[in-house]
């Protein structure tokens, strides 16, 4: 995989609406890799991104496919470094990569040993095919990346998508540098393009599926 995008998941399942200041939602905090969270963090992420589209086309499609999507998560909350935060309640979570802290050549060898169970072996040959085609799209510049951003079904539009998002771009605008993600939901296009981001690509991958690359740039409007 490559070193930009590893897997290049979507910061899909956004919220919209404002969170009271004294909310769960508003509350956030930065995890570490706690077993217990990480098996509470790992289930809602599977409720919260079980229809979503570039999840599915990641994994197996065959009877293995829940255990995959849960291995899948576990292993991008355990394994592959960057920041994850969570609401207090954890009703919501985001991994995100700060500038220069993707992965390294060890990880991403581990990632694709266990991804190739996780995909099925064709799948996942073909998979890291494309996915060293997104790895193009990443700014040239050191910038964040927004790995996943996941909400769980009965607490979106509560302000929990909005109220992570606002931590991350805080801590972009601060260190000065850009925001990147990658999403395959028109309506997550839009709700980011609120908050400031910029559509760079659409590329279509094998199997149909239609990613989008947005960028937001410290400073603008």
């Amino acid at each position: 995989m490559g070193a930009k995008s590893f897997l290049g998941l979507p910061g899909e399942r956004l919220v919209r609406g404002a969170s009271h200041a004294d909310s769960p939602a508003n509350t956030l905090c930065r995890l570490v890799n706690d077993a217990a969270e990480v098996s509470a963090l790992t289930a809602m992420l599977c409720r919260a991104f079980q229809a979503d589209a570039h999840i599915n086309w990641l994994i197996r499609q065959d009877e293995r496919r829940e255990t995959a999507m849960n291995a899948l998560f576990r292993l991008l909350l355990t394994d592959m470094g960057g920041e994850l935060h969570a609401s207090a309640d954890r009703k919501s979570a985001a991994l995100w990569f700060p500038p220069g802290g993707g992965p390294d050549w060890r990880a991403q060898s581990r990632f694709f040993l266990r991804y190739l169970n996780i995909a099925g072996p064709a799948r996942a040959l073909a998979r890291g095919i494309d996915l060293k085609r997104m790895d193009q799209r990443h700014p040239a510049r050191p910038h964040f990346y927004l790995q996943l951003l996941g909400v769980e079904p009965e607490c979106q539009r509560q302000g929990h998508g909005g109220t992570l998002l606002a931590r991350l771009l805080a801590l972009a605008s601060e260190a000065d540098c850009p925001v990147y993600l990658e999403t395959s939901s028109p309506g997550n296009v839009a709700f980011y393009c609120r908050h400031g981001f910029v559509g760079t690509a659409e590329t279509v991958l094998s199997g149909g599926l239609r990613l989008w690359s947005l960028l937001w740039q410290p400073g603008r409007p």
